[in-house]
């Protein structure tokens, strides 16, 4: 099956042709989000997506059959060296990963049905508070990632406790020691505690760095980023990344606006 993904609105240039391979229709429609999400934005998601897959409600993590769990696609890259046209293939990484993408998908109808029940049965059932508290994280990195980290509360019992955060410092990124790899593309992992209050209905979420590096990392960035001006806010375009030639920089992000990428 093959689509076109579409670059940002402020992107003029055509999308890019992605094919999908051993991975059926059901997966795609179910999972789009993640798909389309990645496609379009390789060079700072990476070659590699995990899927987390979806159980029946209340199920474990991963089944006694062993076919849940997760996935991890590949996306790789082609370029017609005639007209440049750029292709995505993107497919299960390897024998086992098709296996369970094949397995999972004869088991979707039945999940997807038992999930559409279990929402209408508590339709109408009053739902508790989910606040979060942030232990050594910055308020700015906070602010600079609030969308990550809102969806990352959204999606919880789907992505797990443990996150991983892609740092977006454009062109202030620290450069590679070999000039061929490009800047150096940094990320954080995150990890959540789940309390529930006094009440027993409202939760709260306790986040934190998930080791003392990335705390570390984390308070490097932010220091660099507030010692230059750079606000929360700031949509920076990532620097190209030669070395990494699965993830071009044409593929999801406009080209550099004149006054460096802020």
């Amino acid at each position: 099956m093959s689509i076109t993904i579409q670059r940002p609105i402020n992107d003029n240039r055509p999308g890019v042709a992605a094919e999908f391979v051993r991975i059926p229709e059901a997966f795609l429609k179910v999972y789009s989000q993640e798909l389309l999400d990645w496609a379009a934005g390789l060079e700072t998601k990476g070659q590699f997506l995990e899927v987390i897959l979806w159980n029946p409600p209340g199920a474990a993590s991963v089944l006694a059959a062993g076919h849940q769990g997760k996935v991890t696609l590949r996306c790789d890259v082609t370029v017609n060296p005639a007209n440049k046209a750029v292709r995505l293939v993107i497919q299960p990484d390897d024998e086992a990963d098709a296996a369970r993408v094949a397995k999972h998908c004869e088991d979707l109808p039945g999940i997807m049905r038992a999930h559409r029940a279990a929402a209408e049965a508590n339709r109408d059932k009053p739902r508790g508070a989910v606040s979060a508290v942030f232990i050594s994280l910055p308020e700015y990195f906070v602010q600079r990632y609030g969308f990550e980290l809102r969806e990352w509360g959204r999606n919880l019992k789907k992505i797990g406790l443990v996150k991983t955060i892609v740092l977006r410092e454009g062109t202030l990124s620290d450069l590679s020691p070999d000039p061929e790899i490009g800047a150096v593309l940094l990320g954080v992992k995150l990890k959540a505690k789940i309390e529930r209050m006094d009440n027993g209905a409202d939760l709260r979420l306790i986040i934190a760095p998930a080791t003392e590096k990335d705390e570390r990392t984390i308070a490097k960035h932010c220091e660099k980023m507030t010692r230059v001006g750079i606000p929360a806010v700031a949509n920076l375009v990532e620097p190209p990344r030669p070395g990494m030639p699965a993830f071009p920089n044409i593929i999801g992000a406009p080209p550099p606006p004149a006054d460096g990428g802020v």
